[in-house]
């Protein structure tokens, strides 16, 4: 009998073929999804730029890894595929390393060295996508394609009244306020440098942090000029490829 790939492995050629897999024989555990998370990284050869923290309901902190092979500076270009999504967020860059536990959000803006406007760019290689078992989800990256960083942005950016945009071509893919799901960027990394049960090296300096959408799940339905706006801010322009 021929063994069959393991989830992790199914993973990884997800993200090299596009396609999506079934969460079956994916991690039961928080613990082992951060394992797979780390066995992807290795496999990427890449190292860590960066993490998506996260507070999703009745889990408490997580994180993945922003591999330093798909996070790149604006404009930037993608190639697009099938399910291809954009996410508007604040990020943050770490002046120093952050050891695992407790600290106040005082002491954490005092260990940030800028903030910038950012895009995830987001998708699912589970076919269930985020309804997966949480730990398969997780294992997954929590959907992260990788990173666009943008502009710099105020410290502790206030974004009340501000709106956040987004176009493909000059079409309108979203326009709404600029909402943090916390009401705080910071509250996720906070509850996050506390734990760093990650296997990929903990929180570094020099690595972007991001927190959460500013406007929710965006999807870019097909190649073109995304452009991405925070009002007030320089636009954040992505030029989405065909695939090969």
């Amino acid at each position: 009998m021929i063994a069959q790939p393991s989830f992790s492995a199914r993973l990884i050629e997800a993200r090299r073929d596009g396609r999506r897999i079934a969460a079956t024989d994916g991690p039961a555990t928080i613990d082992a999804a951060y394992g797979c998370q780390a066995g992807i990284l290795a496999a990427l050869g890449s190292g860590v730029a960066g993490w998506k923290v996260a507070l999703p309901p009745g889990q408490g902190a997580v994180a993945a890894p922003l591999p330093s092979v798909v996070t790149v500076t604006a404009p930037a270009r993608w190639t697009w595929g099938e399910g291809l999504a954009i996410e508007l967020e604040i990020a943050v860059r770490l002046g120093r390393d952050l050891p695992p536990g407790p600290i106040s959000r005082a002491d954490l803006v005092a260990a940030i060295d800028g903030w910038v406007f950012g895009i995830e760019m987001v998708r699912h290689r589970l076919e269930s996508g985020s309804a997966a078992p949480f730990p398969c989800f997780l294992a997954d990256s929590l959907a992260n394609d990788g990173y666009v960083v943008g502009p710099a942005v105020p410290a502790d950016i206030d974004l009340a009244g501000r709106t956040c945009r987004a176009t493909l071509d000059g079409a309108a893919l979203v326009s709404a306020p600029a909402v943090h799901p916390q009401g705080d960027t910071l509250a996720p990394l906070v509850a996050w440098a506390a734990v760093q049960a990650d296997r990929c090296g903990g929180l570094k300096a020099g690595q972007i942090v991001t927190t959460g959408a500013l406007c929710g799940l965006v999807p870019v339905p097909g190649p073109g000029l995304v452009e991405a706006t925070l009002d007030g801010f320089a636009p954040i322009r992505i030029a989405v490829l065909p695939a090969a």
